[in-house]
């Protein structure tokens, strides 16, 4: 079955539709860039802002909006806006024919096989987040989960990708109130290299005392990032992704990748 993938939001919506992406081919599926040639539309949505959500939405109308011309395409929501609003999209969208939570996308190629048969309906699909797959091992979703990172030595190093304002904010006052800032604590606690990719709409307002004062501390590299939208996001700032696995290496050998400050994306 020919699959269109469209992603929105966030890189962390970028690597979900990644993994679940991986599990469709897997599956016998192949992806195609044109929904217009598509036999399924997997839109994996965000909807942390509301800008997000009207995206969002008129993406998921245009993907529906190909079953004039294709009566069998299947389209199949999942993301943030699927999690929050489950109830909403399939009572107010009735031409969806599965929505999935982000628990649920391990499970995508059943669910595609489900929405596939006959007389199946609209599905709805809610799994636990823990069950969500990630290297073959559950995801840390907890405080408590993450605390053995430390006295148990756990990692060689920790990459927080992307990182928020919010979660900037509670790494430079020491707030470990979230799976991933105690996941930070207790792995710097052993020495070891903490990488950050930095994603923000304020890093240039309030988030630029929280980059400042990670700067000079030991353990801690950023990935290299810039201004991504100068006109119309004068203060936001977001790392190249690209550089990951660069910055990565040069964190495990104890040095910054250069250059930190990038021009205009």
């Amino acid at each position: 079955m020919k699959i269109a993938i469209v992603s929105l939001g966030c890189p962390k919506n970028q690597v979900d539709a990644d993994v679940f992406c991986r599990a469709l081919l897997a599956d016998g599926h192949e992806t195609v860039a044109d929904p217009a040639e598509a036999d399924a539309i997997i839109v994996n949505t965000c909807g942390f802002i509301q800008s997000a959500k009207e995206e969002a939405i008129e993406n998921i109308l245009l993907a529906c909006g190909y079953k004039q011309q294709n009566p069998g395409l299947k389209v199949i929501v999942t993301g943030c806006l699927a999690e929050r609003y489950k109830g909403e999209i399939a009572r107010e969208m009735p031409e969806v024919d599965a929505v999935v939570g982000i628990g649920s996308n391990k499970a995508l190629p059943e669910i595609l096989r489900r929405v596939c048969s006959d007389g199946a309906g609209q599905i709805e699909s809610y799994g636990p987040k823990t069950d969500m797959p990630l290297g073959g091992r559950r995801v840390i979703s907890t405080i408590g989960a993450a605390e053995p990172i430390g006295p148990k030595k756990l990692l060689d190093l920790l990459i927080i990708c992307p990182c928020t304002g919010n979660t900037l904010g509670k790494l430079a006052a020491g707030v470990t109130d979230s799976c991933v800032t105690m996941a930070a604590k207790a792995h710097l606690r052993n020495g070891r290299p903490l990488l950050i990719a930095p994603s923000t709409n304020d890093g240039l307002a309030a988030s630029a005392v929280a980059i400042g004062t990670l700067l000079p501390r030991k353990h801690i590299y950023f990935v290299p990032f810039g201004q991504d939208d100068p006109e119309g996001k004068p203060t936001s700032l977001v790392a190249d992704f690209h550089r990951v696995a660069d910055a990565a290496q040069a964190a495990l050998e104890g040095r910054q990748l250069q250059p930190l400050l990038l021009g205009g994306q």
